[in-house]
């Protein structure tokens, strides 16, 4: 929110921030508030959300309806924006999509949906698809018994454990890329079974198709994007949708670098 000498803060949900001036960044050479909402998963992303903008003091304010498709748009439009950009763009608007009617229980009659659907037929986008490698090594079951996807707002890789073993356990000493670390030890009630699992979290986009090598007691294997994906029987569209904006990321982000 750019620094007018009027705006004070900002109110999300139950969240109020008064800012002061080490929220300031610098914008093309003007000063902007900065102001940071890290608790939305991507199946929540599709809707629009309200902001209470705090004015000259604490008893004014104004409201700011803002949505993803509203900053894609704005993205997209721009004529100085790189093709890797829009592309990135694109995928994380798919993959919004595909993750809000899949696992949101969003409708596709939603504006929310309806609003990223016409952004994506505006700009076009072609969606690249996870095919499987010639060669895919499954880790056999030991005191990790299995994995899968935690999309929430960090990211990440859900490892269950071994319920003799670890049912008791808070913590868990976990080595993974050769950083060995405790991991807390949580659970989840599937149809009446309880199921013992930590997270490898905070995995960025543009590193989910690398190998994650894991050692946990006697136990030591690579897992990876694919190895994921062959535990489908048939693959949703959200996984690869997921796939999709991973490569954008990458792609992007080698843009960057070569600059």
């Amino acid at each position: 929110l750019k620094d007018d000498g009027v705006i004070k803060g900002i109110r999300y949900n139950e969240t109020e921030k008064l800012f002061t001036e080490s929220d300031l960044v610098q914008v093309d050479g003007e000063d902007y508030f900065l102001f940071r909402i890290n608790d939305i998963a991507p199946k929540d992303l599709s809707k629009a959300f309200r902001l209470d903008v705090i004015v000259n003091d604490s008893t004014a304010h104004y409201t700011v309806m803002t949505s993803l498709v509203k900053y894609a748009d704005s993205v997209l439009k721009n004529a100085s924006e790189s093709e890797a950009g829009k592309t990135l763009v694109k995928a994380l608007l798919d993959y919004v999509r595909e993750t809000s009617v899949a696992l949101g229980d969003v409708s596709t009659e939603s504006m929310g949906i309806k609003a990223i659907d016409a952004c994506l037929a505006k700009y076009g986008y072609a969606r690249t698809e996870w095919t499987e490698p010639e060669t895919v090594i499954t880790p056999a079951a030991g005191d990790v018994q299995g994995a899968a996807l935690e999309l929430v707002s960090t990211p990440g890789f859900v490892f269950f454990l071994n319920n003799d073993t670890y049912a008791d356990k808070t913590t868990v000493p976990v080595t993974v890329n050769g950083v060995t670390k405790n991991y807390e030890v949580r659970h989840i009630d599937v149809n009446g079974t309880a199921k013992y699992f930590f997270t490898v979290d905070n995995i960025h986009i543009s590193n989910y198709r690398k190998d994650l090598t894991v050692k946990l007691g006697e136990q030591s294997f690579t897992y990876n994007f694919d190895v994921y994906m062959t535990g489908f029987t048939t693959v949703p569209a959200y996984a690869h949708a997921l796939y999709s904006y991973s490569l954008a990321a990458e792609a992007y982000l080698a843009t960057q670098n070569n600059h």
